[in-house]
């Protein structure tokens, strides 16, 4: 177990206990006079409800708190054709619709072709099987603009590129 990586300590001190229990840890630190390591094991160790623990060595503060807890959970999915995708992306080009970022252009080999296709009425909203029109129904949006489109309600085009320009942002 990787103690220090999980408590957010350097990549000095990487792999130090990988080979021993928190418990062992604990104990070592006691008998190398690591206190301040002990004590953050410790509560490590105590923290069963996996709130946040707080660190304060007059230096810094940190804050831990656990992820990758496994949740289960069901829900609908929409099913989205590739062939709408590749004709979308055909049609409109891999340049997004509302900033004109172009992934290829910035990152080279790597980005070419990459762009997200967004529906513009959400499938989620018609809860129904439609036909969909690659040309009228489906734009190119970088993940950037494509995430904002359905931060809040779900942004027209139009009002994407107005708040772009409004605020004066380019990719």
């Amino acid at each position: 177990m990787e103690v220090l990586h999980y408590i957010g300590l350097t990549r000095d001190h990487q792999n130090c206990f990988s080979a021993v229990t928190l418990e062992e840890a604990i104990v070592e630190c006691e008998q190398l006079g690591y206190h301040l390591l002990k004590n953050l094991l410790e509560m490590v160790t105590e923290n069963n409800d996996n709130s946040p623990i707080i660190v304060d060595d007059n230096l810094t503060t940190a804050v831990f708190s656990s992820d990758g807890r496994q949740i289960r959970y069901y829900t609908t999915r929409y099913e989205r054709k590739k062939t709408n995708r590749e004709e979308a992306i055909r049609i409109h080009g891999t340049t997004c619709m509302a900033c004109g970022f172009n992934f290829e252009k910035m990152y080279g080999q790597v980005g070419k072709d990459y762009i997200d296709v967004h529906h513009i009425v959400p499938l989620s909203s018609i809860k129904q099987e439609v036909l969909i029109n690659p040309q009228t129904d489906l734009i190119c949006l970088c993940p950037n603009c494509h995430r904002m489109i359905h931060k809040k309600d779900v942004l027209t085009l139009e009002k994407l590129k107005q708040l772009i320009e409004e605020n004066g942002s380019s990719s």
